[in-house]
């Protein structure tokens, strides 16, 4: 069951204060027909009943200046009731029970707005996870895991000329670990501080845009993942990639248009998905330079 409110007051000229709060109660009526015993290193849990509650407020100011920027500050918390999995599949040193709600407690700070025909959006976050629940290395479900994630998103849009206009995002961001877990993993134990495995600093795509005229467009694509590491000790890197992409879109006639790509324009190796595994680095490897063509009838 969940309920929410939410309410907008212009208390003055160009400002808006928004507010909102919801409410969310979640009930597991778990039923086990098998034994109770423990089999191996897993407990099968008896017949419980769990319920969580969960009150999530927000409050927003915004300030528009002028009709071409706005400007806001948010306040806010998510939360998120444990997963089935997390609470009954468990091994035999966890007791039933332990696991909480998961709360993000976030403060945002933004500026949109336009410079002649360019606009832009900034915003700066910071975030606490807290109850997080995960699977660690060990196998063992973590029910009082903690991060934050601090950082900065950028995009924008400029057209150069009547022919050439460039886009793109960038995001620079640090996700921390905010509690620290020993594993009998080699490079798996967790510190307090470390950056959270998996998860890049930097990030960006830009784009480069060629309109000649309304039938023709095309389009180079740059693509950046910064370096990650792939381990909870911090000890094991995937270094990033720089992937470049080439599209056209060509419109024929008003029923008939072409369009071309040309992914990873340059054959790089890289990554998909890169992790630390069974002792080793392991790598999910990426697509080599493709090309499509496609064509595109209407009636």
């Amino acid at each position: 069951l969940a309920l929410y409110a939410q309410a907008n007051w212009a208390f003055a000229e160009d400002w808006r204060l928004v507010a909102g709060l919801r409410g969310e109660e979640v009930r597991y009526d778990y039923d086990n027909d098998a034994p109770t015993d423990d089999v191996g290193r897993f407990r099968r849990v008896a017949d419980r009943v769990d319920e969580f509650s969960a009150l999530t407020p927000r409050l927003g100011v915004v300030w528009t200046p002028g009709a071409d920027h706005t400007l806001w500050l948010n306040l806010a918390r998510g939360a998120r009731p444990p997963q089935i999995t997390d609470l009954y599949s468990l091994q035999t040193t966890q007791v039933p029970g332990e696991q909480g709600v998961e709360t993000l407690d976030s403060v945002e700070l933004g500026w949109r707005g336009a410079l002649g025909a360019a606009s832009f959006e900034i915003a700066l976050y910071h975030m606490d996870k807290s109850d997080t629940s995960f699977r660690s290395a060990d196998g063992f479900t973590v029910t009082d895991g903690r991060t934050r994630h601090q950082g900065v998103e950028i995009s924008a849009f400029v057209p150069l000329t009547d022919e050439w206009e460039i886009a793109g995002w960038l995001t620079y961001a640090r996700h921390t670990y905010r509690f620290s877990d020993p594993s009998t993993r080699a490079g798996e134990s967790i510190s307090a501080g470390d950056d959270v495995d998996s998860a890049p600093r930097w990030l960006w795509n830009a784009r480069a845009i060629w309109r000649p005229h309304d039938a023709l467009e095309a389009e180079l694509e740059w693509v950046h993942m910064g370096e990650y590491f792939t381990n909870a000790a911090n000890t094991r890197a995937y270094p990033g990639h720089d992937l470049f992409n080439l599209r056209a879109d060509w419109r024929v006639s008003e029923a008939v248009s072409l369009n071309a790509a040309i992914r990873n324009l340059t054959n790089t190796d890289y990554a998909e998905r890169a992790d630390f595994a069974f002792g080793a680095d392991r790598y999910f490897p990426g697509e080599d330079r493709a090309v499509t063509i496609g064509v595109r009838a209407r009636r």
